[in-house]
């Protein structure tokens, strides 16, 4: 199974401020932030802002080596998980080196701060994107343990279930990845792809009286599930993401 893009196909947001003008950083460093900035902000698509981040890995690395003496440790720490997520977003199966150091810098936040959903959930990312799925599923799983409404972990659980060819569980990962966020383009996609994918009574060869029950064992399990799903489901999902 083709490996489904976990972005959004969107452009990442530009460093903030708070790094750009940060004290600590040389000149040179602070000319390449704004030099970034600015191609980010210029950038016509997605792919092009991707190939922005891939030519920038060695230098966020660089910016994210240490904490700079001005920043706070807990402002430190969420920039590093927006330098991450941005990464994350510059990340290919060709050109993973963007993966690995987002994966050094979560590292680093999740040592201090070890329930830092934003950086469980980036990590796991990270993971989905070097394949390496059983580490993903740990890390979405954690963040539901502490938020059971967190619609980028169930897209994360969804997306490595698709790729693992579980089509039901992914479906059903996905449909709660949407009812919390409508606008999930990732969790839509999975949606229909693995709805495609549920093999169907007439297809498995069976006889007409065999398909008949087939169906009907079908239907009373996604009347339970739709049940279980309506249950657990929140009751009003929070507006979508600016």
């Amino acid at each position: 199974t083709p490996q489904i893009s976990a972005s959004e196909q969107i452009i990442p947001s530009p460093i903030s401020e708070t790094l750009v003008s940060c004290p600590d950083f040389t000149g040179k460093q602070t000319m390449a932030l704004k030099e970034f900035n600015r191609q980010l902000k210029e950038a016509k698509n997605y792919q092009k802002s991707r190939e922005i981040i891939q030519e920038h890995v060695s230098f966020l690395g660089e910016i994210t080596r240490a904490k700079p003496e001005t920043i706070d440790s807990k402002t430190w720490n969420k920039e590093k998980i927006i330098i991450a997520d941005t990464l994350n977003l510059g990340g290919t199966e060709k050109t993973p080196q963007a993966y690995h150091l987002s994966l050094d810098i979560l590292d680093s936040v999740l040592m201090e701060e070890p329930d830092n959903r934003d950086a469980l959930n980036n990590r796991g990312y990270a993971y989905y994107g070097l394949k390496e799925y059983p580490k993903a599923m740990t890390d979405a799983g954690k963040v539901l343990l502490s938020d059971k409404d967190n619609a980028k972990a169930y897209t994360l659980q969804a997306l490595v279930h698709f790729q693992t060819k579980n089509y039901t569980q992914a479906l059903e990962d996905a449909k709660r990845a949407l009812a919390i966020n409508p606008n999930n383009q990732t969790a839509f996609q999975i949606s229909k792809l693995s709805s495609n994918r549920i093999v169907r009574p007439d297809k498995l060869g069976l006889s007409e009286k065999e398909q008949v029950l087939a169906k009907q064992v079908g239907q009373e399990y996604e009347n339970m599930e739709e049940h279980r799903y309506r249950i657990e489901a929140p009751e009003q999902a929070p507006a979508p993401a600016a």
